[in-house]
């Protein structure tokens, strides 16, 4: 079998991929599977010959120069896919003009290059649905790829982008946009006209407030504002009913007052590293709440709907008592404490029921006494307290797998403690144990 045989072979039995990323690919290959866009079965590519600069390290084809891209294919048009990535070598690390010719383009990947704009011809792409020129040094984006309207997802994370152009809003089709990490200052109001947009990541940016424009797109459902300047939450998410995850970590809110979402899919709310001291959230169904990192004030802390959280983090937050709000969380099941001051563990920790995760590592707590009647307990974390000892009732957590009590005062194991058989990691060490 012929080297023209083994490649007919690979095309005819497995869907070949084209990351189109080779020194020069020969003529014959383009013309076999060049066709079509077929997404890679993950087959062994060692019988490809490497003659003509065909490789197939990681099992992609790699186009490393694109100064000759017309001349290196026979139908350019039939390309449905390109994915040029990591330091690609091309003419002063512009995108080449011949680009204009991928005229069936659906989805372009330019990632991790020196691209620093978007040439006019980009508007040829007419059939492109997905975007992605993160990690460039583009700054600004030219009113020629507004006219590309099959778009869907657009990602320009990580470039020099300072302002959102109006034309945006004739992207009627976009669902996932991503801003993150560039220097945008403000949100414009406009681009609450893109009402099929469901994913919109805008974090690591300068902005000092909540977009306004997020308020009437009821179709998001994902919202990075990550790692910007904001100080206050006003009802901006009161009437997004499709909203899933909300993601608003470091940034400088000091209040959460009277936070409302009446969306029956939220999940996820991550708030960690802020300054927040009160919390009053008034939401039906999330179920996962990270307020890590803050400087919680435990009599300001009010959920109103606690029974449906089941992942709770107040991980550093300079507590020196649980917040009672938290003994009426009756399905929650994963609960982090750890880094904190609190010396004490109230009987009321007996309601939850449900509890199969508790980290309280580092803080001053003396006894594990209340937690013995957690009967759901698979990992339990108490490094770096100052326990004396582990009750005889240790033997009611029988689901327990991880118990974690390194640096303690501990002296002696309970007699009851060998019926712990299910259990796969037991960490002692820096005790006072004497057998």
């Amino acid at each position: 079998m012929d080297n023209q045989d083994i490649i007919s072979y690979l095309v005819s039995f497995f869907d070949i991929y084209l990351i189109v990323k080779c020194s020069i690919l020969n003529k014959t290959f383009y013309r076999m599977c060049g066709r079509m866009y077929k997404p890679l079965m993950r087959q062994n590519f060692n019988l490809i010959p490497k003659e003509d600069g065909i490789s197939y390290r990681k099992k992609y084809l790699r186009l490393h120069d694109l100064s000759n891209l017309a001349s290196n294919i026979d139908h350019p048009g039939t390309l449905k896919e390109l994915f040029f990535k990591t330091s690609l070598r091309m003419r002063k690390n512009e995108i080449p003009r011949e680009i204009r010719l991928l005229t069936n383009l659906t989805e372009l990947y330019m990632v991790n290059n020196k691209i620093p704009c978007i040439p006019p011809c980009i508007k040829k792409l007419v059939s492109l649905t997905i975007l992605d020129l993160c990690m460039n040094c583009i700054e600004e984006l030219p009113v020629e790829l507004f006219r590309l309207t099959n778009l869907c997802e657009l990602t320009l994370y990580e470039n020099r982008i300072r302002h959102i152009p109006v034309e945006i809003t004739l992207l009627t089709n976009l669902t996932n946009i991503s801003f993150s990490q560039n220097q945008l200052t403000h949100i414009p109001d406009y681009l609450s006209s893109l009402t099929q947009l469901r994913y919109l990541d805008v974090a690591y940016n300068q902005l000092d407030k909540i977009p306004q424009c997020v308020r009437p797109m009821l179709s998001l459902c994902h919202i990075y504002l990550t790692g910007n300047k904001i100080t206050s939450i006003n009802g901006e998410f009161q009437h997004l009913s499709e909203l899933y995850m909300l993601e608003l970590s470091e940034n400088h809110i000091e209040t959460i007052n009277n936070f409302q979402c009446h969306s029956t899919e939220l999940a996820i709310i991550e708030l960690h590293d802020n300054r927040i001291q009160c919390v009053t959230v008034d939401v039906d169904h999330f179920t996962y709440l990270d307020l890590s990192h803050n400087l919680i004030n435990p009599m300001s802390f009010h959920i109103t709907q606690p029974l449906h959280i089941t992942v709770l983090l107040l991980r550093e937050c300079n507590l020196t008592i649980i917040p009672e709000i938290i003994y009426q969380m009756y399905n929650l099941k994963g609960l982090y404490f750890d880094g904190n001051q609190i010396h004490t563990i109230s009987s009321e920790i007996s309601n939850l029921t449900d509890l199969e995760i508790l980290n309280m590592d580092n803080n001053y707590i003396s006894s594990m006494e209340h937690l013995m009647f957690c009967a759901r307990l698979s990992s339990l974390f108490l490094s770096n307290n100052q326990i004396t000892i582990i009750p005889p009732e240790i033997e009611n957590c029988t689901r327990l797998r991880y118990l974690i009590l390194n640096k303690n005062r501990i002296s002696s194991l309970p007699h009851t403690f060998w019926k712990l058989t299910n259990l796969e990691y037991l960490q002692l060490a820096n005790n006072q144990l004497f057998f």
